[in-house]
């Protein structure tokens, strides 16, 4: 099987889907309580794991969270011409 293979894959797979609930808690999704909840599966997630993989799981989650909570920069509008 895969995971087999790539041991960590699951644990990677589990990061990014904590950054993506880490960005739901800001305001547009409001599901605040998750806030609380993800930075304990974080470190649950890097207990006992080398430092490689601990700065990769938070890497993963980081990515997955900016990706999300920063959708608003594609709504900027563009520069007006002539200042």
């Amino acid at each position: 099987m895969i995971f087999s293979r790539f041991p960590n894959l699951r644990r990677f797979g589990f990061a990014i889907l904590s950054g993506l609930f880490l960005a739901m808690s800001f305001p547009k999704f409001n599901l605040w309580w998750l806030g609380w909840i993800v930075p304990g599966w974080l470190i649950m997630l890097s207990l006992g794991q080398t430092n490689w993989t601990i700065f990769r799981v938070g890497y993963f989650s980081g990515i997955a969270q900016f990706l999300v909570a920063f959708y608003w920069l594609l709504l900027i509008p563009k520069p007006v011409a002539g200042m």
